[in-house]
């Protein structure tokens, strides 16, 4: 499976057309907003929509009978909270993600046997799976081209829009770092963007602690000091946020660095968990953020409007920035 999707979703597609895509619209997003927008609904939940649309090849309201954009936020945000988030298992939850889940398949059931009815010259991953078929490469039927979609459409829109709230949310918390964050993004000093950022996002990430049940008993580092045993049926926590901040691995854990080695950072998973889509995030976060940035006198709405606001749910629905128009 992730061979396959390594195929369809390829590394250089991050800077040939994922980058400039996210880029452009982040930019055309901050100059209309006049001063004022809603971070998660403005920006960071609108551009991995749009990559969603045109580079899966999975469109939204411009295809007729396709989900709206609002529509596939909703679907996946749902998705993504039942999957990883839903800790109390909540059963109205599992109601309405089973739906907003049904919904998701039979649409792209419906875009998979539009497209091979209908061929398109489009360079999206839609047509790469669907070449791929053509060539007979096992797992590319069109239940597994769904279910490989379905996967990046979760892991990409409610995601990279919490990640990218959650780090400005940080960085507007200490004026030293959001400074730093703002002269790179006006100097396109790319490489210290990045450093600010992913810093930020070590203080927040969009999963602090992943929670797995025991299927049955288990040995966990065997041969060393911190073995244990895990008996069948326990609830395991991988906690990658205090992680990130162990004394005996991260060199002072509790300061704000911009020099840190990448391999400090469990922002995405780790080793063969590490998620397929961890270097297009790492690479369309800072993108969409750079233009904001790259504003004058950037600060939060006065009062409630300017703090990250979940509307009762694990992700930023809400958070409203001001700066000075140019």
């Amino acid at each position: 499976d992730t061979s396959n999707m390594r195929i369809a979703i390829r590394r250089d597609d991050v800077p040939n057309i994922v980058v400039p895509m996210a880029n452009k619209q982040a930019e055309a997003i901050v100059v209309g907003c006049k001063g004022r927008l809603d971070l998660p609904q403005d920006l960071t939940l609108q551009i991995p929509a749009k990559m969603v649309s045109e580079y899966f090849g999975t469109p939204g309201p411009k295809a007729p009978g396709s989900p709206t954009s609002r529509d596939m936020m909703e679907w996946t945000t749902l998705m993504f909270w039942y999957l990883f988030i839903d800790l109390a298992a909540d059963p109205q939850l599992d109601s309405k993600t089973l739906d907003a889940a049904s919904k998701c398949r039979s649409y792209l059931d419906a875009a998979i046997a539009e497209r091979k009815a209908n061929p398109t010259e489009t360079d999206d991953v839609l047509n790469r799976c669907l070449e791929m078929q053509k060539a007979q490469i096992p797992g590319m039927d069109d239940l597994g081209i769904r279910n490989y979609l379905i996967g990046f459409l979760i892991g990409a829109i409610p995601t990279i829009s919490k990640a990218s709230t959650q780090i400005m949310d940080v960085l507007l918390d200490r004026p030293d770092a959001l400074a730093k964050a703002q002269a790179a993004a006006r100097t396109d000093d790319h490489e210290m963007l990045d450093a600010v950022i992913f810093e930020a996002f070590r203080f927040n990430p969009i999963n602090p602690v992943i929670y797995r049940r025991a299927t049955r008993d288990a040995r966990i580092a065997d041969g060393t000091l911190r073995a244990r045993t895990i008996p069948k049926g326990s609830l395991v926590f991988a906690a990658n946020f205090s992680a990130m901040f162990d004394r005996l691995k991260i060199q002072s854990p509790n300061e704000f660095r911009t020099n840190r080695p990448w391999e400090d950072y469990i922002l995405w998973g780790y080793g063969m968990h590490t998620c397929s889509g961890a270097w297009i995030n790492r690479a369309i976060i800072p993108t969409l953020l750079a233009p904001l940035l790259k504003q004058k006198n950037l600060r939060r709405a006065p009062g409630d409007a300017g703090q990250i606001d979940t509307a009762g749910t694990p992700f930023p629905v809400h958070m409203h920035l001001e700066f000075d128009p140019a």
